[in-house]
């Protein structure tokens, strides 16, 4: 595990994983120029995948921090603020 995202209103626990080197996570992160952070700490780019899966990155010129959902098929992340 690697840091988490709880949601207190609906007292849900997110958990995050370490992206492996040449997993579509770790491609999705350099397509971007992201570095992976431990999920938690305020003002991160949070990246929810399917089944509510979650990778945490700090913001850079390319992502700003906000929540992200993923087009698995794409690699492609899209606001969903």
């Amino acid at each position: 595990m690697f840091g988490s995202i709880i949601d207190n209103q609906n007292q849900v626990f997110y958990p995050s994983y370490q992206i492996t080197a040449d997993s579509p996570g770790a491609e999705l992160l350099q397509n971007y120029g992201l570095a992976q952070t431990q999920c938690g700490p305020p003002n991160l780019v949070v990246i929810w995948g399917r089944n509510n899966s979650v990778i945490c990155a700090y913001p850079n010129n390319l992502v700003a921090s906000g929540n992200y959902e993923l087009a698995p098929t794409t690699l492609a992340i899209v606001s969903s603020s």
